[in-house]
C-alpha cells in the first residue's frame, strides 16, 4: 500500500510538472510571437530608413550639382564685371 502512495504521489508531481511545462511553453509561445513581429517592425523599419537614405544621397548629389552651377555663374559674373 505504501508503494501505491508514493507511486501516486509521483504521478501527481509528474501531472502538475507536466502542466506547469505546458503553461510555460503557451507563456514561451506568446512572448517568441511578440519578438517576430517586434523583429519584423525593425527590419521594416531598416528598409524604410534605408530607403530614406538613399533618397537623401540623391538629393544631395543634385545640390551639390545646383550649387557648383550657382558658384560658376557668380565667377562668370565677377570675371565679367572686372
Amino acid at each position: 500500500m505504501k508503494a501505491l502512495d508514493l507511486l501516486e504521489q509521483k504521478i501527481v508531481s509528474l501531472i502538475e510538472l507536466v502542466q506547469k511545462l505546458r503553461a510555460e511553453n503557451v507563456a514561451l509561445a506568446e512572448k517568441n510571437a511578440q519578438l517576430v513581429a517586434h523583429v519584423k517592425g525593425l527590419e521594416n523599419s531598416m528598409l524604410a530608413s534605408g530607403s530614406r537614405i538613399e533618397e537623401f544621397n540623391q538629393e544631395k548629389v543634385i545640390t551639390k550639382k545646383v550649387v557648383d552651377s550657382l558658384i560658376k555663374e557668380i565667377d562668370s559674373l565677377v570675371k565679367s564685371q572686372q
